[in-house]
């Protein structure tokens, strides 16, 4: 049984490999599981995911990463099946981190935001929830995220309160309703 603490650059990009499951990595290189077509979950234990390193691993659904304090420019672009991916609740976001993925949902608790076009074209992108703390949401945030349909606060003053996006008239209200 052996421990692995570092994984270089490119180290499995365009890969079969499957799944990726560890809790011992203190290092992960810049593309190191880039364009890995049947990676269809990963399981990781670090503090930072680098610059595109899932970047159009097309079949990638689930994404754990409890310990993940900063995600990397472009890490889950192109993510096109990727539903879910759990972060740390203090987390930094990179510019285009999750462009053009497939996220439903995303929970952001006590987030910080570097770049633009963090959930660019994320079609799928359903509702957005934001933890009590104040947020400010960059450009481009949500461009084209065309379900885009709810942003949720846990904010102490209005729990459950939720932002509607209506597309039609192109304005956001902030309205008390059931949360899910």
């Amino acid at each position: 049984l052996y421990t692995v603490s570092y994984i270089g650059k490119h180290a499995f990009a365009s890969s079969g490999v499957e799944e990726v499951k560890c809790s011992t990595l203190t290092f992960l290189g810049d593309r190191a599981f880039e364009k890995m077509p049947a990676l269809h979950r990963a399981e990781i234990n670090i503090a930072e995911i680098p610059p595109y390193a899932f970047h159009r691993s097309k079949s990638l659904v689930t994404g754990v990463f409890p310990m993940t304090k900063k995600v990397g420019k472009h890490a889950f672009a192109g993510c096109g099946m990727l539903c879910s991916c759990d972060l740390s609740p203090e987390i930094h976001l990179e510019e285009y981190a999750f462009y053009h993925s497939g996220l439903n949902f995303i929970r952001l608790v006590r987030p910080t935001f570097s770049g633009i076009g963090h959930f660019e074209l994320c079609n799928a992108l359903e509702e957005i929830i934001f933890g009590p703390s104040p947020v400010t949401i960059p450009i481009r945030f949500c461009h084209g995220c065309s379900s885009l349909t709810y942003i949720t606060t846990e904010h102490a003053a209005a729990p459950g309160a939720r932002a509607i996006v209506n597309d039609e008239v192109g304005s956001l209200s902030l309205e008390a309703t059931e949360a899910r």
